[in-house]
């Protein structure tokens, strides 16, 4: 007021001092909230000695009996009542156990928090400076003294800030003890209500029981007595109790199941917050990568939760439907003046009038009791169809916590070292685990739990032992097969597809021989059920062992001589020579050390696995490196011939960087092993190997898809041949002599695989492409959460504004605009990455993927589908590119104004090359000239060839390639020659000598004319 009032200052001195003056008194408030609050923790410390001591003392007295309060005559619907109250108790409980657990977590982060804002809040008050001091008679000195209230109550509301966090702290401490106690409280509320629950459910379920039996019994002692025309109506109550007392049944299992699912889910639930708590307290530590591994383990199957829903979702449907045939039944007994009209019809005439009486009162009273019944029955429907959604709603929250749960620990643990870098400790260690591995007195427990599994599956052990003896002694007659076969290839009259496919089945069954051998030894070991952990860690060896095993002898069986890869394949045979060789070297290095660090894997001792189970992983995956280097470098003996005859090829184009990758792959997983990130390097290693099956696969199939071509165009060369030789056979006189028709030369060239259709080779390569990535997914799927730590990683932060609809107090809808801020992390970088890549394969791969498979079959000219497939892959340039940018927050309303600028800049230094592309856009849209069109341009004629962004070729009658700028084609004049109809008149001069006969010449070239096909009678 002063300030308003003062004559001195001028309007703007006022303004300025008044606005100051108003930020210290909002300044002010601000301190007194902080004061309050500091109050309310001060007395919140106060009061929590009594509150303690009043919650000590209840947790002193104990609670009555669960149910002791229930009559023992209590009905039906007062049970039914009663557990209605009791389940509203239990919800209520566990309402206030999850508040005070998150007020606990919320102090846990807020006691972390605190000294961090303290410090903040300090170097606030550091920064705060003084004003200059003015003379008293300056007019700024009223502003100077609104400048230093200012400064003084944002350091008061500073002060009681930083006290605000010192009585929160203090409360805290004094009230850690009553946090606990109420969290006792709350806990032993809830297992009180929980087991009251049980109770009245079982007094509910004894109660439906005794009501069920006692009406069957009824309804049977009623069936006996009852006149003929009523039987019908008490043998459908007799079903009725039947069906009530299966329900009870239902219900009962029902209701264990729903018992059983949400102890399960707050087990799971609380294991997750504790895990959560520790990982934000201590970090990932090794601690707690154990601790991730063991739960990860532990975590229960999805599958038959999500089967359990499937069977829950089918009996719903079908309890409704019950429900409403019920509902129907219940209407139609409401009439029971009709129904026993009914009754009375079918009553003979020769029934008294006492009799008729007595029989119309026993109708009334069944009908009465059949209404009743099928009431009650309807209501324990409803009561299983409730249950039948709370299972379903609870199983379905199940599903959703164990992937929560399993996606946080594969989020993590693959980034936490498993243990410490080799010591000299591991060399004993080791020691320890290879007698384990080779203990006597259990490899007898071995042993015995083969006696075991004679006992107890002596029928499938005798079948699986027969089907093992029986590929055993075929591997002769499968070897003898594909060397008959190899060499049959080579008759071309005489081969085909079926041979070959026999030939992958009989090399199949020779590669599965021993691997099948450990798969039959290793599930004899852990079948039965008193087998040890030894056994079933030695099973679970075999097992790994025997995919290794088959993996390298499924390489072997491709590369046998005559076998599938030399003969039908065509793959060089000194190539698949060498790649044996390198494969016998590599099988007795994988086999042993495979086998043993999938065994100590198997087992519980950390010890035993990162000892010797770590030093033969690394073993094992350097001489897989090493065989890689061998077998894979595009120079070598083995991979370079098959690089020299596809020089052009993308393979051979890109063989560093695969082969660099590929070799890369296993070592660094070795140096991952070694580093501490063993589970990381076993856990990647797995997926190592499938991509290996993937491709091996990949390269089979394509392989065989690729002899199938061959074979057809093959047969397709010798009935043409065969066509000409008997063509040329009737020509021939007889006196030349016969001709055998058996011999049929059909040069090799012709069949080489250049020859093969390129549209159906490149749409199989496509195929094989999405199979691949396909596979590729599904192989790496689990491990992508791993890379969920990226999103940690923020690069820079963007604001959005998003629009958000709220409502007021006075139940208005109110639409706020709020600015975000959106984090740009590692993850949003990879997510660019890989846009822009799957951009690039995609802009060279689907238009001409959309050529072989739909623009072929459409009654479209050349022209049409270069326009189409031109049109495709700009489309889908731009939309790579805007969502790329858009993972980012690059969007058109961030760049538009600089794009706006660029365009203005651009269109003055390019303005052709801007001008050419709007030519191009508007020759693909409009389609003036197409491809294979003969034009003329100024004074260039010939057949457009291409049709590119900036510029156009055109090929001239002496085979010069004319590039000419599109520009040219929209503002110049343009002679399309076969725009519309590719007819036209050719004026051809003709010069004779003086002399000649003009009328001979005439008729001459009148004949050619007429001998040519191209030229029309009447154009």
């Amino acid at each position: 007021e002063q300030v308003k009032e003062s004559v001195n200052l001028s309007d703007d001195a006022k303004a300025k001092a008044t606005g100051i003056l108003t930020q210290a008194i909002g300044q002010l408030e601000i301190a007194e909230q902080w004061t309050a609050k500091a109050a309310e923790f001060e007395s919140e410390r106060q009061k929590a000695p009594e509150r303690l001591a009043a919650i000590q003392a209840e947790l002193a007295k104990p609670f009555p009996e669960p149910g002791s309060d229930i009559p023992a005559d209590a009905t039906r619907a007062d049970l039914e009542l009663r557990l209605h109250q009791v389940q509203s108790d239990l919800d209520n409980e566990k309402k206030t156990l999850a508040d005070w657990e998150r007020e606990r977590d919320q102090r846990t982060t807020r006691r972390k928090e605190i000294p961090e804002l303290v410090a903040a809040a300090k170097a606030r008050i550091l920064a705060i400076t003084e004003p200059v001091q003015s003379p008293e008679d300056d007019p700024s000195a009223i502003v100077r003294a609104a400048q230093r209230s200012l400064v003084q109550a944002r350091r008061l509301a500073i002060e009681r800030e930083i006290e605000a966090y010192n009585s929160e702290l203090l409360s805290y401490d004094a009230r850690r003890d009553l946090l606990q106690a109420r969290l006792d409280r709350a806990t032993r509320r809830v297992n009180h209500a929980e087991k009251t629950l049980a109770v009245v459910q079982k007094r509910v379920q004894e109660k439906a029981h005794t009501e069920s039996v006692q009406t069957l019994r009824d309804a049977r002692e009623q069936l006996k007595q009852a006149h003929p025309a009523i039987r019908p109506l008490i043998e459908e109550r007799e079903k009725l109790a039947l069906g009530a007392r299966e329900l009870q049944n239902e219900i009962k299992s029902v209701d264990q199941r729903v018992s059983d699912t949400d102890a399960q889910l707050a087990q799971l639930s609380l294991e997750f917050d504790k895990i959560n708590r520790r990982v934000n307290v201590t970090g990932l530590t090794n601690a707690i990568g154990q601790l991730l591994r063991k739960h990860r383990g532990n975590l229960p199957s999805i599958r038959p939760i999500q089967r359990d829903l499937r069977q829950g979702k089918d009996r719903i449907s079908a309890v409704q439907l019950i429900i409403l045939e019920l509902e129907d039944r219940r209407s139609e007994l409401i009439g029971a003046d009709a129904i026993v009209s009914e009754v009375m019809e079918e009553v003979g005439p020769d029934e008294d009038a006492e009799r008729r009486a007595m029989i119309e009162q026993a109708a009334t009273e069944a009908i009465t009791n059949l209404r009743t019944d099928t009431g009650t029955l309807l209501k324990e429907y409803d009561r299983l169809f409730d249950k039948l959604v709370d299972l379903d709603s609870k199983e379905r929250e199940l599903v959703v916590t164990i992937e929560r749960f399993k996606q946080y620990v594969d989020e993590k643990v693959l980034w936490i070292r498993s243990g410490a870098t080799p010591h000299l400790s591991d060399i004993r260690q080791g020691r320890d685990a290879f007698v384990w591995l080779v203990s006597p007195s259990s490899w007898g427990n071995v042993l015995r739990s083969i006696g075991g599994t004679a006992r107890a599956n002596a029928g499938w052990l005798a079948v699986s032992g027969l089907l093992l003896f029986a590929i055993w002694t075929s591997s002769g007659r499968f070897r003898r097969f594909v060397r008959e076969a190899g060499e049959r290839v080579n008759k071309l009259t005489r081969d085909n597809m079926l041979r070959t496919v026999g030939v992958l089945f009989a090399s199949a069954f020779l590669a599965v021989r021993w691997p099948a051998t450990l798969w039959f030894v290793g599930w004899v070991i852990a079948s039965p059920p008193e087998s040890t952990d030894f056994s079933k860690a030695i099973s679970s060896g075999l097992s790994a062992t025997a995919v290794i095993l088959l993996t390298l002898q499924s390489l072997r069986q491709i590369a046998r001589i005559n076998g599938l890869g030399e003969k039908h394949f065509r793959w060089n045979a000194q190539s698949l020579k060498l790649l044996k060789l390198h494969i016998a070297w590599l099988t007795p290095i994988l086999v042993p050390t495979f086998f043993v660090f999938s065994t100590l894997e198997a087992q519980g001792n950390e010890a035993f696995k990162g000892s010797l189970g770590r030093a033969t992983f690394v073993v094992a995956f350097l001489a897989i490196a090493l065989f890689i280097q061998r077998v894979l470098r595009p120079s070598g003996p083995v991979l370079g011939p098959v690089l020299q005859r596809q020089s052009a090829s993308w393979l051979n184009r890109l063989r560093h960087v695969w082969f660099t990758t590929t070799l890369a792959l296993p070592l660094l997983l070795v140096i991952a092993a070694v580093m501490g990130y063993y589970y990381t390097s076993l856990y990647l290693g797995t997926r190592f190997i499938e991509s290996v099956w993937l491709l091996v696969g990949l390269i089979v199939g394509f392989a065989l898809v690729k002899r199938w071509l061959v074979l057809q165009i093959r047969r397709r060369a010798i009935a043409e041949a065969q066509e000409r030789a008997a063509q040329k056979q009737q020509k021939v006189q007889e006196s030349e002599g016969p001709t055998d028709p058996d011999v049929v030369s059909v040069p090799e060239e012709r069949l080489d695989v250049v020859s093969i259709n390129k549209q159906t080779l490149q749409l199989v390569r496509v195929m094989m492409m999405v199979i691949g990535i396909g596979g590729l997914w599904a192989i790496w799927a689990d491990a992508l959460p791993a890379l969920g730590v990226l999103r940690g990683v923020t690069l820079w932060s963007i604001t959005h504004q998003v629009s958000e609809t709220i409502t007021n107090a006075d139940g208005k809808t109110i639409v706020n605009e709020v600015t975000k801020i959106i984090p740009i992390t590692l993850a949003n970088l990879g997510l660019v990455s890989l846009t822009l890549l799957i951009t690039v394969v995609a802009v060279k791969n689907v238009p001409g993927l959309l050529e072989i498979t739909i623009l072929q079959r459409l009654p479209i000219d050349a022209g049409g589908r270069f326009t189409a497939t031109a049109i495709t892959r700009y489309l889908i340039t731009v939309t790579g590119v805007i969502v790329a940018f858009g993972q980012i927050g690059v969007g058109w309303a961030q760049v538009q104004w600089l794009v706006a600028a660029m365009t203005v800049g651009l269109g003055f230094g390019l303005q052709e090359i801007f001008a050419n592309l709007a030519s191009g856009l508007m020759l693909l849209i409009e389609r003036p000239i197409r491809i294979g069109d003969t034009v003329t341009v100024s004074d260039t004629v010939g057949t457009v060839t291409r049709i590119r962004t900036r510029a156009t070729t055109v090929v001239g009658w002496d085979r010069k390639e004319l590039i000419i700028p599109n520009k040219e084609f929209i503002t110049g004049r343009v002679v399309n020659w076969t725009l519309s109809d590719s007819v036209i008149r050719l004026i051809v001069p003709v010069g004779i000598a003086y002399g000649s006969d003009t009328k001979l010449a005439k008729s001459v070239m009148s004949k050619i004319a007429e001998n040519n096909q191209n030229v029309l009678d009447d154009p």
